[in-house]
């Protein structure tokens, strides 16, 4: 969800102080190649945009395809306006479960989580963690969600009481769990 967000028209990234507009992704392209020409002059044939190694240039080419089979670009861009809602609603309950049940200990850098985190739709209790783990270990990059799945399976089971994954360690003391930096 959160990839075909990003093609909105408006992008916010995940803390909210970083935010994205896209104000010509909606022309089309015949008509910005007219105005680019009425009002520079001249057209730049940018080199990269044939080059499939851009993942970019990877997308467009499958719109491309998916035009000419039949997609409706209008029931996309709905559809993509919906999952963008989507997420800010996500986002909202992830900011909300870590707000309620989850405190943090900003002397010792670490969260103490209540049991009632991981009592939440996954898709909250996956995101919530994944923001945790980034913060605690000072991450730019969350960890990787195949990492992050397995190390949640292994918790609700009780088959692990201690695990550490992107550079932060999660531990389960009696009836609540702790994260704090790896050292």
């Amino acid at each position: 969800m959160k990839g075909l967000v990003s093609f909105n028209q408006i992008t916010t990234n995940y803390n909210r102080k970083l935010k994205i507009l896209r104000p010509l992704i909606n022309i089309k392209k015949d008509d910005l190649e007219y105005i680019t020409k009425r009002v520079f002059k001249f057209k730049f044939e940018d080199p990269s945009n044939n080059n499939t190694n851009f993942k970019r240039i990877r997308i467009r080419n499958l719109v491309n395809y998916l035009k000419s089979e039949g997609l409706d670009l209008e029931k996309l861009k709905l559809t993509i306006n919906n999952l963008s809602d989507s997420n800010l609603t996500i986002n909202y309950y992830v900011n909300e479960n870590i707000k309620y049940n989850s405190k943090y200990f900003k002397h010792k850098r670490h969260y103490i989580i209540s049991n009632n985190f991981f009592n939440q739709p996954h898709e909250i209790v996956f995101r919530s963690i994944v923001n945790l783990f980034k913060k605690v270990g000072n991450k730019y990059y969350p960890p990787r969600g195949k990492s992050v799945q397995q190390l949640l399976s292994k918790f609700v089971t009780g088959e692990i009481k201690k695990i550490n994954i992107s550079g932060c360690i999660l531990e389960k003391i009696n009836n609540s769990f702790i994260i704090y930096e790896e050292k």
